[in-house]
């Protein structure tokens, strides 16, 4: 069983410029959160989590901000941010994980399905910073990247397992 990303890359540098992602991904990567590296990043960035332009120097802690801020109406319940951001606070429910990460780690209750609705769709960045997909956000991040010539772009499916 895996999991099916869309990545767009630059065909010049071979680099990806994001990928789009469904709920199952998204999903696996807060995930991550839950084993305790939430707690640690949470401690790392109290100070700094609250201007959401700082720029985190690690991955796993723009992994963090993005979930920080991202809209309520993206997740399947308003009290699930903080049991991944801080794992010490538990909600009475426990998440379905994602079928990834439930072969890595066993012992939660299916209560509900995730983390976030499944109706939208999702862009992850290299850094792991994960957004709703919009037009404008993917023409931006193709602007950052420097591309003047949508002739350079690719799209790629790749599909992830546990192995990978």
């Amino acid at each position: 069983m895996g999991v099916r990303l869309k990545l767009l890359v630059n065909k010049e540098t071979k680099k990806v410029i994001f990928a789009e992602a469904g709920k199952e991904f998204v999903d696996f990567l807060m995930g991550l959160m839950e084993i305790p590296l939430g707690s640690i990043l949470r401690l790392l960035n109290q100070n700094n989590v609250k201007d959401k332009d700082e720029s985190p120097n690690l991955s796993l802690e723009k992994l963090y901000r993005s979930i920080y801020f991202l809209e309520e109406s993206y997740l399947q319940r308003s009290d699930l941010r903080n049991s991944v951001l801080d794992p010490k606070y538990l909600s009475d429910t426990r998440v379905k994980q994602a079928p990834i990460l439930k072969q890595m780690i066993q012992g939660y209750r299916e209560d509900i399905d995730g983390y976030v609705k499944g109706a939208a769709t999702y862009m992850v960045m290299d850094d792991l910073t994960i957004s709703p997909t919009s037009t404008i956000s993917s023409l931006n991040l193709i602007n950052i990247h420097g591309i003047r010539d949508m002739a350079f772009l690719q799209e790629m499916l790749v599909e992830l397992d546990v192995k990978k």
